[in-house]
């Protein structure tokens, strides 16, 4: 299921379904089953996704990206 989400991004990089992140313009993130997230950043002037994770929800996940809420 991730492999072909994925390949649907790059057609599609706001996939139905994802979220923007708070505080983070460009950057979303998609439910996966199992508690699992994809999260990815598009930039618009390169037309490039960029796949930054894919893997298991942690507490830390964002703040481990860089993407923490900002205070």
């Amino acid at each position: 299921m991730a492999r072909q989400i994925i390949a649907q991004l790059t057609e599609n990089p706001y996939s139905p379904g994802a979220k923007e992140l708070d505080d983070h313009p460009g950057y979303f993130r998609l439910w996966l089953p199992r508690d699992y997230r994809l999260v990815w950043n598009v930039l618009e002037d390169e037309q490039i996704v960029d796949l930054l994770y894919i893997g298991p929800k942690t507490p830390e996940l964002y703040q481990r990206l860089g993407l923490g809420r900002l205070q």
